[in-house]
């Protein structure tokens, strides 16, 4: 049988790592490394994928070597000297300080490591027996080179001494005024912030941007070696600037990099002729990487832009801009309408002044994106490589890839690299915050990287006044304050749209030019016949068309009157005045915005707008960017206006101008779209680092028409000046400070200038907690949405403190250092196995290595599963001379937090240890505690510092699984080792039970079991057997377990089914989500919260070795078929077959007496599975544990068996066993007991030795109580007891006919509402007394009268039986009777009036005899008045005699 290895291995060669950014996230798995988890029983849903490829089909490869790079190498090698920046004791630095690429030492160390990687391609080449094509090489912040190779090569190489890992080359997306200031840069610009520092504005800084590219101009090129004619350079990458500065090369004059200069050619990239015009002192390189070298733009062959890396998508030209562009006046730009593909509309409002945080800056574009987006993590490490070796200060990164552990990940470990070399990252938190907790992606989690979320600038404007001009003399009020953001408006005729809107009479025309592209989304149904201009979607006509139209009814098609919607009023009558226009209406994309309504009313000529609400509107007032001047009013004064406007005449009015003001109530809310920490595979640092304006942002983009065709039209980049949000926004924020503080503080090192701008980070970030009439309410963001808070410059280039974390550190901090493979989990508690084919190499943890995230001196605290008390330690460096004093503050309620020290004195350059710890205090009311250590410096002018801390709390423990053998369909068992920290509020969130959905199959065992894909393509499947499966939105859990098989070892694979035909398709073999391959049959996989969609569930029969084709032992013969037989169970909403009972209110540390109860209709071996979370609030999900609930349908606890049937003493036994009591409580049963009509109780006692054969000496009887044929008595079953009998003695001595002796056992357990009943497989049937029933020709009956009794047998019992009639007569005047077989005649006596007369009937049928049958007659008479009450009598007689009938039909004699 093949071990784990072998099977993972199967999985992994297979796996493609994703690369889509917004690839699913789930934190529910166990923490793993990376991106692909291996976990065989409880998968993760951030698995990449199966691959489709077959062997032969290559992947490119990080093969990276063990030898340290260029920058990381400390010495140790005979004739090479150290290169590092710390090994050489910064001797092999720049003037900058950065890392000298270009000294003689790092000239000898490359070629040593050019002549490595040539024996490592050698040996490769070698082992795979063919030449490998090598596309890029890195020796400076890593150490390999991309390779072409294929899944199942990578195997063979693993094994080498001089390679460290191979990782498939994955691929990451990027994530898309007043931000600067609201950042303090301003300030650090005038040398006036707040604490005092030189100003500066970037000079002499260089700032390397990886992404899409940089425009160069915002129109085409015709030549661009024609210098005369070119457009004009993009304004804000002009060499100089708006605000007169003229930038210098630090490279020297026309001294540029990439396009822009000569390149020879390399091994893979011909010669390059310089194209120096794309450049300036300011933009001083654009270095296209890869194949981005080699686009063709939109097709066209005569485009400028070819084979260069100018930006057309748009995103690298805005983030450019936002970090480093210059200062550009008088901007104006465009804005979308509406939620789909409408028009742009020019603003009204014109900005005086925009720039990036650092607008003095230098900057180098790296092209390492498609024009749609995705980012070779090949070309971004080139990347970095380039700029280490191209004197970059910091770099920005505004992409983020799938989540993996950074110190598995080459890109995340080539940015370590660099940040030795000298160089301080950006990089984007994600844009994946609508996933929720644990969202933020890679390489934006590392620790080395300054990972950045996005919130809101205080980007606002000055109330708009609406001044009143003529109109009613008397007007008691001129003038109404509103909101917008536009231009002003001298006084100006007025209209109500109400009073001129179209009301469907008559026709209008209106010309537009548009393209044919606009043609599909055109709004308007027109009664004209369109002729269209020669079109292509490559080159869109731009044309002029009038439109003739019917008028419709504005109100019909709006809903409200005065919507000022699109073809609602004609040109004439609004065209020079202002239109006031009510807010509301609706369109065919649902309400009518407001924007759309200025639009509509610009485009028809009107100089103005008024919006005011309406009853039936929100009654928000809003800053919109109109197209026009425009005023938003609220309901009230909306009325008074049009009130105004009733009266009088000459109406105009007037608009001021629209200012740029600081509006603190907007700024600071966390985007929505932010992505969140805690991190997916480390609790124990703090991840995003800290927070930056990235929603709304301003800037710039890349022209009109530039942009490539492939883009959508509704991802409106191609315009001078646009905005933009998203972590990629609030990232270059960060890097433009990083530019500042670099020229204000040279000497501190990249870990030192994010320790400042974390530590001196403005707090009160917040969030949308709710909306309420009309009004945003805001609650304070946690640490895992903001980190730090909101990055401030100004203080940061003053911070009195900084701390520092060297290379070694962070590498220590490795959390999965020590285990085998880098990556590997266990999956059956024993053998590894490793999704990026370690398989069994073994990595060597660092000298120094922890493995304590935590102890990593960061500028935050951050601990997961804090049991009680955790601590952590921070070394600081002062800065400056200062005594600093502690205090604490709390974001939540239940932690408290101290140090070893309450004030310290310290000198510049001096360090000092501060030893926290967060204790918990108190009751917890969410998952995660949150709060500040504040240190706070007597001189004022120094900043405050503050470390936020995040600590999970432990809030308690629960049994992982609770497995309950339920012996009856209601029951309760008690829950052991529920344990809290204590909570008034003590909340369980729970499904229902839902029982397995049971499927059995055949499945031939697998001829290429190695290979899923070849396996199912080469065989046609027969290794396979597909089963449908949906998973409904809020699915709690996923249970697929297989109950039985004949095969040696069957494997369970779960995959989407994007067509949802309920079948597996080899190409959807690239979505795996969830596996359980161990070796043997008996696969169990268990999965909390499966993501909503359509599934198929792949049972392999992978068998054993003797079906594999490429085992020597392989046998075609062997091709066994195997059945299975498969639980599925989809655990969903909450339902009452299971529910909980415990005390809302617990104590610290007491265990908590929890029951969970069940009630559900199950039958033997059935299985139902729920799913519990526990919490100390309502608001928190599962901060105490989960309780996975796993019900199986054992025997009934209360059994009934035969025990004996002594048929010649018609004495039956019976045994009432009570199963043993393992549920940890006493067992309280109410037990009743219906016998057999005419039955009696001999005896009820339990028997004391329970083996079932009782002497009187083991008997112990039972009081009960008897009402008729029914018994009951109660019976405590104590806890921990054995099982135990009660024997039933039942004589049927009376009992009639050929019956089932056995009693029905009702059995109540815990004064539940339902109890069960217990029976015995086979009736006990028993041959009792015959029955006989009696009639008379007449009841009632006259003296003199002749009267017959006939008796017939109504249940002989025994087949043959000999009938014999006893007959007597028991009241009445003596008469003579004659008798003949079954009857008796008699006549009435004359005097008898009144008399009556019983007579009785003893039957046999041979064997036994009958009960006695009795029947009366009554005879008339004066004295004879109970008539009525003798045919009762009789009636009731003959009832009681027909009421039992035998339960088996038998043959009859009834003639003897």
């Amino acid at each position: 049988m093949k071990n784990v290895i072998t099977k993972m291995t199967l999985l992994a060669a297979s796996i493609a790592v994703s690369a889509i950014t917004w690839a699913e996230s789930n934190n529910d798995g166990p923490k793993l490394p990376f991106a692909t988890s291996t976990h065989a029983e409880r998968q993760t849903t951030d698995i990449a994928s199966i691959s489709r490829t077959k062997q032969s089909l290559t992947n490119e490869y990080f093969v990276i070597l063990k030898q340290p790079p260029l920058a990381l190498y400390d010495g140790g090698i005979d004739g090479l000297a150290p290169t590092s920046r710390l090994g050489s004791k910064h001797s092999n630095t720049t003037a900058k300080g950065l890392l000298n690429t270009k000294s003689l030492a790092s000239k000898r160390y490359r070629k040593h490591l050019a002549n490595k990687q040539l024996e490592a391609q050698n040996h490769i080449e070698s082992r795979l027996k063919r030449k490998v094509t090598i596309n890029r090489r890195y020796d400076t912040v890593l150490n390999g080179f991309v390779a072409e190779l294929s899944d199942n090569e990578t195997r063979l190489l693993q094994q080498h001494d001089a390679i460290k890992f191979i990782e498939k080359v994955g691929f990451d997306q990027i994530d898309t005024d007043s931000g600067p200031s609201y950042s303090g840069a301003d300030k650090v610009w005038s040398g006036t912030a707040e604490h005092g520092t030189a100003g500066n504005m970037g000079e002499g800084i260089v700032v390397g941007i990886l992404d899409s590219g940089i425009a160069s101009f915002l129109e085409p090129v015709d030549d661009i070696f024609d210098t005369e004619n070119l457009p004009p350079f993009h304004p804000s990458f002009t060499d100089i600037g708006g605000d007169g500065f003229d930038h210098t090369n630090p490279k020297g004059k026309g001294v540029y990099i990439g396009d822009c200069a000569y390149t020879p050619a390399t091994e893979n990239e011909p010669e390059r002729v310089a194209e120096p015009n794309w450049c300036n002192d300011k933009l001083i390189g654009i270095v296209p990487i890869g194949v981005y070298a080699k686009d063709i733009i939109n097709g066209d062959n005569n485009e400028s832009r070819n084979r260069t890396g100018q930006d057309i998508n748009g995103h690298g030209t805005h983030t450019a801009s936002t970090a480093a562009g210059n200062v550009v006046k008088n901007v104006k730009t465009e804005s979308q309408l509406g939620k789909g593909l409408r028009h742009l509309y020019q603003e009204d409002f014109t900005y005086e002044q925009i720039s990036g945080v650092a607008p003095h800056a230098n900057i180098i574009a790296y092209q390492v994106c498609s024009p749609l987006g995705s980012c070779n993590q090949s070309y971004a490490l080139e990347a970095i490589e380039r700029a280490a070796d191209d004197g970059v200060d910091v770099i920005n990164y505004s992409i983020s890839g799938v989540a993996t552990s950074p110190w598995y990940h080459a890109q995340a470990l080539g940015f370590l690299a660099a940040r030795k070399a000298g160089l301080n990252i950006s990089a984007s938190a994600g844009n994946s915050g609508a996933e929720g907790a644990s969202s933020i992606r890679t390489p934006g989690n590392a620790p080395w990287v300054t990972g950045v979320g996005a919130n809101s600038h205080n980007r606002g404007f000055n109330d708009k006044v609406l001044t009143l001009v003529g109109g009613p003399a008397d007007f008691a009020e001129t003038e109404y304050i509103g909101k917008g953001a536009t231009s002003a408006l001298p006084a100006t005729e007025v209209v109500f749209a109400s009073d001129v809107e179209f009301t469907g009479e008559g026709t209008h025309s209106h010309t537009h030019i548009h393209s044919i592209l606009d043609e599909e989304k055109y709004y308007h149904e027109s009664d004209d016949a369109h002729s269209y201009p020669a079109s292509t979607l490559d080159n869109p006509v731009a044309y002029e068309h009038t439109h003739v139209h019917n008028n419709m009814d504005a109100y019909d098609v709006y809903g409200i009157q005065g919507a000022c919607g699109e073809d609602s009023i004609s040109a004439e009558a609004v065209a020079g005045k202002v239109v006031i226009c009510n807010r509301g209406g609706r369109d065919t994309e649902g309400t009518l915005s407001r924007l759309i309504k200025g639009y509509a009313m610009h485009q028809l000529g009107a100089s103005g707008l008024i919006l005011i609400n309406t009853l039936d509107s929100s009654e928000t007032l809003n800053n919109d960017h109109h197209t026009l001047p425009a005023i938003h009013l609220n309901r009230k004064d909306g009325r008074k206006l049009l009130a105004w406007l009733d009266q009088g005449a000459d109406h105009k009015v007037a608009i001021n101008a629209s200012n740029l003001v600081a509006d603190d109530e907007i700024a600071g809310v966390m985007g929505g779209f932010s992505a969140q920490g805690p991190d997916s595979f480390s609790l124990d640092y703090l991840i995003p680092a800290i927070s930056a304006p990235g929603v709304g942002i301003l800037a710039a983009g890349i022209g009109k028409g530039m942009k490539d065709y492939r883009i959508s039209k509704a991802a409106q980049s191609d315009i001078d000046f646009l905005y933009m949000d998203g972590t990629s926004m609030s990232t270059p924020h960060v890097t433009g400070m990083y530019a500042l503080l670099k020229a204000a503080q040279p000497e501190w090192t990249p870990a030192q200038a994010q320790s400042a701008l974390m530590l001196t980070a403005a707090s009160g970030l917040k969030v949308i907690d709710d909306y309420v009439d009309g009004e945003y309410i805001y609650k304070d963001a946690n640490f895992h949405l903001t980190g730090s808070g909101l990055a401030r410059v100004d203080r940061a280039v003053a911070s009195g403190l900084i701390l520092t974390e060297t290379f070694d550190g962070y590498m220590a901090a490795d959390p999965f250092g020590d285990v085998p493979g880098m990556a590997i989990v266990d999956t059956d508690g024993t053998t590894p196995a490793d999704p990026n084919l370690r398989e069994e190499k073994t990595r060597v943890p660092a000298a120094g290595w922890h493995g304590k995230p935590e102890r990593m001196n960061l500028a935050s605290l951050s601990k997961g599963a804090c049991d009680y008390q955790c601590s952590w330690t921070r070394t600081f460096t002062a800065t400056k001379d200062a005594t600093w004093n502690v205090s604490f503050s709390y974001l939540t309620e239940g932690m408290e937090l101290t140090t070893n020290i309450e004030q310290i004195s310290v000198r510049a350059g001096e360090d000092f240890t501060l030893d926290v710890s967060a204790n918990l205090v108190g009751e917890l009311k969410s998952v995660w505690s949150f709060g500040r250590v504040h240190l706070t410096a007597t001189d004022s002018d120094i900043p405050v510092a503050s470390l936020p801390v995040a600590v999970e709390f432990v809030a308690g423990s629960t049994p992982k699984d609770v497995n309950i053998s339920a012996h009856r369909d209601v029951g309760t068992v008690v829950v052991e080792d529920v344990i809290t920290v204590g909570t008034e509020d003590l909340t369980f969130t729970k499904s229902g039970l839902f029982k397995s959905e049971v499927f059995v199959g055949e499945v031939q065992r697998a001829a290429n079991p190695t290979n899923l894909y070849l396996d199912y393509t080469k065989n046609d499947g027969l290794g396979f057997h597909v089963i449908p499966l949906a998973i409904p939105a809020l699915a709690g859990r996923l249970v697929v377990e297989v109950l039985e098989t004949s095969s040696p070892d069957l494997d369970i694979y779960i995959g989407v089914d994007p067509d949802g035909d309920g079948q597996m398709h080899p190409n959807e073999m690239t979505d795996i989500r969830f596996w359980s391959i161990k070796p043997g049959a008996n696969e169990f996989l268990d999965y909390e919260q499966p993501r909503i969609g359509q599934y198929w569930i792949l049972v392999h029969n992978f068998g054993d070795r003797f079906n594999d084709f490429q085992d020597d032992a392989f046998d075609p013969a062997n091709l066994i078929i195997d059945d299975f037989k498969l639980a599925v169970s989809v655990i969903t909403e909450d339902n009452d077959s299971l529910t909980v009972t415990a005390p809302k209110e617990v104590s610290r540390e007491a265990e908590v007496a929890m029951k969970i109860n069940w009630e559900l209709d199950m039958d033997e071996g059935d299985k139902a599975y729920g799913i519990i979370k526990v919490s100390t609030a309502e608001a928190i999900l599962d901060n105490v544990g989960t309780i996975n609930v796993n019900l199986t349908r054992a025997s009934d606890d209360v059994q009934l068996s035969l025990a004996s049937n002594e048929t010649e003493q018609t004495l039956a036994g019976f045994n009432i066993r009570f199963a043993e009591n393992n549920t940890g409580q006493d067992r309280q049963y109410q037990m009743s007991v219906d016998l057999v009509a005419g039955s009696s109780v001999e005896l009820l006692a339990f028997n004391a030795s329970n083996n079932g054969q009782a002497t009187n000496a083991d008997l112990q009887d039972v009081e009960f109580s008897q009402q008729g044929d029914t018994l009951t008595w109660s019976y405590n079953h104590p806890s921990g007891s054995a099982a135990k009998t009660a024997l039933l003695m039942v004589n049927y001595a009376d009992v009639q006919g050929y019956i089932d002796l056995t009693p029905t056992v009702y059995s109540v357990l815990d004064n539940a509402d339902k109890g069960e009943i217990s029976g015995i497989a086979e009736p006990v049937m028993v041959y009792a007394r015959p029955v006989f029933v009696l009639a008379a020709t007449e009841q009632l009956v006259d003296p003199g009268s002749t009267v017959t009794i006939v008796a017939s047998v109504e249940d002989a019992v025994i087949d043959n039986a000999q009938i014999r009639y006893q007959w007597s007569q028991l009241q009445g005047p003596k008469v003579a009777f004659s008798k003949d077989q079954n009857s008796i005649t008699f006549t009435v006596p004359d005097n008898a009036d009144g008399k009556h007369f019983e007579f009785s009937l003893i039957g046999s049928n041979g064997v036994l005899e009958s009960k006695i049958t009795t029947i009366n007659i009554s005879v008339t008479g004066e004295d004879v008045n109970a008539g009525s009450s003798s045919l009762s009598m009789l009636f009731f007689t003959i009832i009681a005699c027909c009421s039992r009938r035998k339960l088996m039909p038998i043959a009859k004699n009834n003639n003897q």
